[in-house]
């Protein structure tokens, strides 16, 4: 999840749940636009997130530094 509340589809793919529905991004995305009161598609079609009350889930930047390991550096 990032700073937004925007969980990559491609995160939601690799739940057994869904993967018992499909494995298709695409019908995944189209399921949640057109079907899901509770969730929102982002403009991109690649993430996903609550329509409402998304705030309360996103861990603060400083916690997150202080339990996550830090990133390898790019390049």
């Amino acid at each position: 999840m990032d700073d937004d509340g925007w969980v990559a589809v491609f995160t939601l793919l690799s739940f057994p749940r869904v993967q018992q529905l499909t494995f298709d991004p695409a019908a995944l995305v189209d399921a949640i636009a057109t079907g899901s009161r509770e969730l929102e598609v982002h403009p991109h079609g690649t993430h996903v997130r609550r329509r409402a009350g998304w705030q309360k889930y996103v861990m603060s930047r400083e916690l997150r530094e202080k339990i996550l390991p830090p990133a390898p550096p790019a390049g």
